[in-house]
């Protein structure tokens, strides 16, 4: 996964973006600004498309 790409948080409803990829994990960003630190591995990468039809 890369900065920029917008992902599911697995077993949540959310989708959120990388914004910054760090040696022990990944911080990622929702729609309200919030940001949190999270594993590669709690993450699903999705489309733009995929994000609109799932979370509006």
């Amino acid at each position: 996964m890369t900065k920029g790409t917008i992902v599911s948080i697995t077993n949540y409803s959310a989708a959120v973006r990388i914004i910054d990829i760090q040696s022990d994990g990944l911080v990622i960003q929702d729609d309200l600004d919030r940001q949190y630190f999270c594993l590669e591995s709690e993450l699903t990468a999705i489309t733009e498309s995929e994000r609109m039809r799932l979370f509006g």
